[in-house]
């Protein structure tokens, strides 16, 4: 292990992987159906489909999941649900790059997972990599703790912090984004905050000088926290049953969401991109009541 991580060093910090066009990166998290056994939840039929039409519409030169594209990772039917929702990226040949979340692994691992593979064959090497877009380098995790082995979880740490070291000795990546599912910042009422990523992979992340934004899914809404300076933004808006936000929910030590909107949010995804020269996000926000879409938020990232 410790020489693989020594090429990836090597090749991090020697390879030139910078382009003179800028691109924009879409992020979006927790699109996948409801299913029978959630007849208590709001039912959002058909969302998910608009909601990835809109953005093969926005164009970017990728998709960023965050996590939890289907329901039931085991099951071919639910997958076929997520080829149709997402057909309009696939058939326009956008790249989707997700994270792992808690429903890619629901019901017998390795059958969820060679469902995964199937999609995303380049999951099968790990689940954790890297990916670069102009001049940011993007970080990709697997917070599911509980699935990961010891030493697949001590692995994952040693190449985060062996990763993010190269990139920040590498001259043409001028930015770096991490992401993963469950978010170490929420005010959920129904999910809460990993103390796995929390306690492990954000003080490395604050520490970096050229860190901007964390990104997680997990909670079906959209929040916008500011820790150490640094930006950690939730994008879980992408048609799964909405969950409610309550500031200060889960502890006095929580940073405060920055957005201002009420409770229950609009259904969302993120646009990543250089505005002026500088990184930049655009959320934008769908109506259940209308299917307007409408920017809710801006973020101009330092």
């Amino acid at each position: 292990m410790i020489r693989k991580l020594f090429l990836c060093f090597i090749l991090l910090t020697f390879s030139g992987f910078g382009q003179s066009v800028e691109h924009s990166v879409v992020f979006v998290g927790d699109t996948q159906r409801n299913s029978i056994l959630e007849l208590f939840r709001e039912n959002n039929e058909g969302i998910p489909a608009k909601i990835y039409d809109k953005i093969a519409h926005e164009d970017p030169c990728c998709v960023v999941h965050n996590g939890d594209m289907v329901f039931w990772g085991a099951s071919k039917n639910r997958w076929n649900e997520f080829d149709s929702d997402a057909a309009p990226l696939i058939n326009k040949h956008i790249p989707i790059y997700p994270v792992l979340g808690n429903h890619e692994y629901m019901g017998r691992n390795t059958t969820a997972l060679n469902n995964t593979f199937i999609r995303f064959p380049f999951l099968k090497t790990s689940t954790w990599y890297y990916k670069i877009v102009d001049s940011t380098a993007i970080v990709f995790l697997n917070s599911n703790d509980g699935d990961l082995s010891k030493e697949q979880a001590l692995e994952q740490l040693t190449w985060y912090k062996a990763t993010m070291h190269a990139f920040e000795m590498n001259s043409t990546v001028a930015y770096i984004i991490t992401v993963c599912h469950h978010p170490p910042f929420t005010n959920s009422t129904l999910v809460g905050r990993s103390s796995y990523i929390l306690n492990n992979f954000v003080p490395v992340f604050v520490k970096s000088p050229k860190t901007i934004v964390f990104f997680s899914g997990h909670c079906h809404s959209y929040e916008h926290f500011v820790y150490q300076g640094k930006a950690f933004i939730v994008s879980g808006g992408g048609g799964g049953p909405r969950q409610n936000v309550k500031p200060g929910h889960n502890g006095r030590d929580m940073p405060a969401d920055l957005y201002q909107g009420a409770n229950f949010r609009p259904f969302n995804y993120c646009k990543y991109f250089m505005k002026n020269g500088k990184p930049f996000i655009q959320v934008i926000g769908m109506s259940k009541e209308t299917g307007t879409f409408q920017t809710i938020d801006e973020i101009s990232l330092r």
